[in-house]
């Protein structure tokens, strides 16, 4: 099929500040340079805005949250919208929208797309049961999820590995302590992602308790702030632990760090992670599914993160001039540079074209 423009709407849960939405936005963005018609259709939340700008045309869906007695809902405001936008393709992710545009779109000839993008559990029967519903190319965006759902007999998954543009360079250290209220002489530790559970930002904290003279800033936002913050004050670090929030150039803040923390209990691929690798930050992360699917003990050090003890030590060994940081910092390099953001996405206009056929 011709490579024309195409009308494209692309479905999601909500229009917060996360590594699904990041694509999303940067799908939008191919989309501009291509000249298609797109539109975005989400419960508002804090990027709403964000949405709003990059598409030709937003619209709001009622929040479904894996309710079942939302769900009918969902269906009868998407079957709107979709006769509204007209779109050739829709590109539905994660499996509550992929089940809601399935149900939603028939009888109207839209060509679906879908991406799971991951959970918190690593337990993927749920969305395979979905996935066997869905009428159109799935995809998944790491080996591990592919595999549990040709495992749950969803036996047609195309892997896209997310992908990553070339950075900024980092911030000066002074600007970020003037900006951010920490004191410049002190090691940098870093952590970006969701203030929430699946993320384990409690264990990064108590983590630093054991890590004297080291400040740690973790970029995100999400439910658990309040409680986090709490931890912090009641261990004392106030002074070495920062939540700035979500900033728009955190990978400038994050760059120079002298070492990066993923403490997550369960992911997709990362976009936070890749950014951190292409950055050359000194890594330690959480040995668990979809985060060793992109990093090993050759690009970083790997923990058990629920062990405060071992996750503290990977820390100071890292701060302490660990011999072993240059060679995996240069593996890092090389697995972000195999992530290219270009090829994500022509993988995903591919599966567009394979909609409509």
């Amino acid at each position: 099929m011709p490579d024309r423009p195409l009308r494209i709407l692309h479905v999601n849960a909500k229009a917060a500040c996360g590594g699904a939405e990041m694509m999303i936005l940067r799908f939008l963005e191919r989309s501009a340079e291509r000249g298609d018609v797109t539109g975005a259709a989400m419960a508002p939340g804090d990027w709403a805005p964000r949405f709003a700008e990059a598409a030709d045309q937003w619209y709001d869906l009622p929040l479904v949250a894996r309710s079942p007695a939302r769900l009918a809902g969902l269906v009868l405001r998407l079957r709107r919208v979709i006769r509204d936008f007209r779109p050739e393709v829709i590109h539905a992710h994660n499996p509550t929208m992929m089940l809601g545009v399935t149900l939603a779109s028939r009888g109207l000839g839209v060509g679906l797309v879908g991406t799971v993008h991951g959970n918190e559990t690593g337990d993927y029967r749920a969305e395979a049961a979905i996935c066997r519903l869905f009428p159109g190319p799935i995809t998944a965006v790491t080996p591990y999820i592919s595999g549990e759902l040709f495992r749950h007999r969803v036996r047609e998954v195309v892997t896209i590995a997310n992908g990553v543009a070339a950075g900024p360079g980092p911030l000066p250290r002074a600007e970020l302590a003037a900006r951010f209220g920490i004191r410049p002489d002190r090691p940098l530790v870093v952590g970006v992602g969701r203030l929430a559970t699946m993320k384990r930002w409690h264990l990064a904290i108590d983590a630093m308790a054991e890590v004297p003279d080291a400040t740690l800033l973790i970029f995100g936002e999400g439910p658990l702030r309040a409680d986090l913050e709490a931890r912090i004050r009641r261990l004392g670090l106030d002074d070495r632990v920062r939540l700035p929030g979500v900033v728009p150039d955190v990978r400038a803040c994050t760059a120079g760090a002298d070492c990066a923390l993923v403490t997550t209990s369960g992911e997709g691929c990362s976009l936070a992670l890749l950014e951190l690798l292409a950055a050359g930050v000194p890594l330690v992360a959480a040995d668990v599914p979809g985060i060793s699917d992109t990093v090993g003990p050759a690009s970083a050090l790997m923990v058990d993160a629920a062990d405060t003890a071992q996750l503290a030590g990977a820390i100071r060994a890292i701060l302490d001039g660990d011999p072993g940081v240059a060679g995996r910092v240069a593996a890092g390099r090389e697995i972000a540079g195999e992530h290219s953001e270009e090829r994500m996405i022509d993988r995903y206009f591919d599966c567009y074209r394979r909609a409509l056929r």
